[in-house]
């Protein structure tokens, strides 16, 4: 049996780039006008398809045998369906070749792949095809061909060497992905080759007038239907506060596994210390979020758990809490992420050589969630903040999480309001008579927070040059945040858009950064001289108790200095 089964809003099916056929509006089928000649001349294929029913053929043709008439042929069946509706509908028997149509438009092609999984192979025998193809629609449609392009090899998808990631010409295995100006008329010569390289230059002069003339958005829309690489099909639509190259290449290294991380339960043992156990729950991966998601609890990550040998003041973390338990009517989530200071070490090798380094800053740890009983949100979020006793910048629009710490008595935990920097610098808050947090009012979140967060995302931390100078690569300040979900809300930031995660970790730098410019690195050493030690370790062998000779006249007397103190 053969499936041939494609995706439109209205079904479409395409054989070879010859013949299109159509439902009209009462169900019927209908062959376009411009194809019927054609299928009157060249029938050969047609005509050994007998059609059952609307969308499905059989390879059968009727002959007189015998005089009776009889139905023979390979019985081979080409059947055709919409996945609008419902991503299962291609399930059922054998297949041996899957045709997606306008993979572009389908927000449920990976569904669809993943059930038709079965139907493509035999035991451990992959005996069939998943071809998927399209333009790119609305951004929210195209998640799915997105990441099969991007990364085919967890999505057994055929990879190829492209250098049209980006315009940066960065290699990588990629899904087929076919740019604008390969076969760009009129740039072909005579003999079929393509002339890429002026039917570039063409392309960037008609998008320097483009620019011009059209709003940004829809700069950004008419260009990612004429892509000349991958990052472009897939680009936001409008003008972004955030650097997109950095965001596309961060969520790459993200999804490619460079960073380890922890999917961890916690919560407090019979002797009320805190405790952590591994969980097979997933962190969130929708956004936005929508109503009908039941479970949105999530999971704390954990990329680097807390050294317990830290000083106070290591670690900081930032909350945008939540009103309410289980609600129907909310969209909004918890978050919470820790951040780690930027230390400087001094380090005394074995053999007493002194080493200085600074030991970077960065977020180790984040959840973003909610619990239908609002004490165990509140909860979540005290375990997290004790386990890194990390103090803690809360969003006090919505107080009732301060007023739980105040009630458990771990207000050490929260930063007074006098103490958030960034709100004296900026002269905010003024008129907020709230002891603890920051007031997210007027333009403070947009203007001023999330100026804080982009210099950190573009931060230059680290060149790799080679002997020439020449810039092999350079490190920026976004690789210090390890959420691919902060990734994606940057992607897709617009003014009104409900961005959990970015307001906490946008109050959450700004308030590390302002500390670090007024107070400088936290500071810590590491002895790893043997002699040092063993010269530590001796201070507590005196041959004498230091306060024997307190009160003493010329010899040792019976009386303590300390004999007056009531």
């Amino acid at each position: 049996m053969i499936n041939l089964i494609w995706f439109e809003e209205t079904p479409i099916i395409k054989m070879g780039a010859s013949i299109k056929s159509k439902i009209n509006g009462e169900g019927s089928w209908k062959f376009l006008d411009e194809y019927k000649s054609f299928l009157d001349s060249k029938t050969a294929w047609y005509r050994h398809m007998s059609p059952g029913k609307v969308m499905m053929w059989q390879q059968q043709i009727e002959e007189t045998i015998d005089g009776r008439p009889q139905m023979i042929g390979g019985k081979g069946v080409i059947q055709g369906c919409t996945l609008e509706q419902d991503p299962t509908n291609g399930v059922g028997g054998d297949c041996r070749l899957f045709f997606y149509e306008e993979g572009g438009i389908a927000p449920t092609a990976d569904k669809t792949k993943e059930y038709m999984l079965s139907a493509l192979s035999m035991g451990e025998i992959v005996t069939g095809i998943f071809i998927i193809a399209g333009s790119v629609g609305e951004l929210d449609q195209c998640k799915p061909l997105e990441h099969m392009v991007k990364y085919p090899d967890v999505n057994d998808i055929y990879a190829v060497e492209s250098n049209l990631l980006d315009d940066k010409g960065t290699i990588g295995r990629t899904g087929l992905f076919i740019p604008e100006q390969w076969s760009m008329p009129p740039y072909i010569d005579k003999f079929g080759n393509s002339l890429v390289e002026e039917a570039l230059e063409s392309l960037n002069r008609s998008r320097e007038q483009m620019k011009k003339d059209l709003e940004p958005a829809l700069y950004q829309l008419r260009i990612s239907q004429r892509p000349r690489n991958i990052a472009e099909a897939f680009a936001h639509r409008s003008v972004s506060l955030f650097p997109q190259h950095l965001i596309t290449a961060q969520k790459r290294r993200i999804e490619d596994k460079e960073y380890v991380n922890e999917f961890l339960d916690i919560s407090r043992d019979a002797e009320g210390k805190i405790k952590v156990v591994k969980s097979n729950k997933i962190p969130i991966t929708e956004f936005p979020i929508t109503k009908k998601t039941e479970d949105k609890t999530g999971v704390l990550v954990v990329n680097e758990r807390p050294d317990e040998k830290a000083e106070w003041g290591t670690y900081y973390g930032s909350v945008d809490p939540v009103s309410e338990g289980k609600t129907t009517t909310s969209e909004s989530l918890c978050s919470i992420y820790i951040y780690k200071r930027a230390i400087e070490v001094t380090r005394i090798d074995k053999a007493g050589k002194t080493e200085t380094f600074i030991e970077q800053d960065k977020i180790v740890a984040y959840w973003c969630g909610r619990f239908d009983d609002l004490n165990m949100t509140h909860e979540r979020l005290e375990l997290i903040i004790e386990w890194y006793n990390a103090w803690t910048i809360i969003e006090n629009n919505i107080s009732l999480f301060i007023q739980y710490m105040i009630a458990k008595n771990k207000q050490k935990y929260l930063v007074p309001k006098d103490q958030i920097m960034f709100l004296k610098d900026l002269g905010a808050n003024r008129n907020v008579y709230q002891d603890y947090g920051w007031k997210n009012t007027g333009v403070l979140f947009k203007t001023h927070l999330l100026s804080y967060l982009i210099q950190f995302l573009m931060e230059e931390l680290d060149r790799e040059t080679k002997p020439d100078g020449t810039i092999v690569k350079i490190k920026y300040g976004i690789e210090r945040i390890p959420d691919i979900m902060a990734m994606v809300e940057m992607g897709a930031y617009e003014e009104g858009l409900n961005v959990d995660r970015l307001v906490a970790l946008a109050a959450l730098i700004s308030f590390a950064k302002v500390q670090e410019s007024n107070r400088g690195y936290k500071r810590r050493i590491d002895n790893l001289d043997e002699k040092h030690l063993e010269k530590s370790k001796n201070l507590y062998k005196l041959p004498y108790m230091p306060f024997s000779s307190m009160n003493r006249k010329g010899g040792r007397s019976g009386r303590t200095g300390f004999k007056n103190l009531r």
